[in-house]
């Protein structure tokens, strides 16, 4: 993560708690790194005696937006048939295709463990 407890709007903070379970608290927000038509933040929510960590994705790339204004929608049913796959994916948990909720559209989707790392194959021949 490169930063802490980022801002989000309280339209955001109230979609993410009422997708989960409208009893959980944020406890904690960070900015992932790694994405390019979107940002990415992990949120920390307080369920009960459990913490749970999911992923938001705000598709705040106007460029991208007004080549595929659909992403949000794209993005949850990739999430959907990878969910078919046997192979561990992030399970999507909300969407909101318009923005109507979060002011953009955005993703919001199980958090999976592990680190981001770039393999980049410059100059090399196949």
């Amino acid at each position: 993560m490169t930063k802490s407890n980022i801002n989000l709007t309280e339209n955001i903070r109230s979609w993410v708690v009422n997708s989960v379970d409208h009893n959980a608290k944020i406890i904690t927000t960070g900015q992932l790194k790694g994405s390019t038509s979107s940002t990415l933040y992990r949120i920390s929510l307080q369920l009960d005696q459990c913490v749970e960590h999911v992923v938001l994705r705000l598709f705040d790339n106007d460029d991208w937006l007004s080549d595929e204004p659909d992403l949000a929608l794209h993005e949850a049913g990739s999430l959907c048939l990878a969910a078919k796959a046997d192979l561990e994916t992030p399970a999507i948990i909300a969407f909101d295709e318009k923005g109507e909720h979060c002011g953009m559209p955005t993703v919001l989707m199980t958090m999976l463990e592990g680190s981001l790392t770039y393999n980049l194959m410059i100059g090399r021949n196949g």
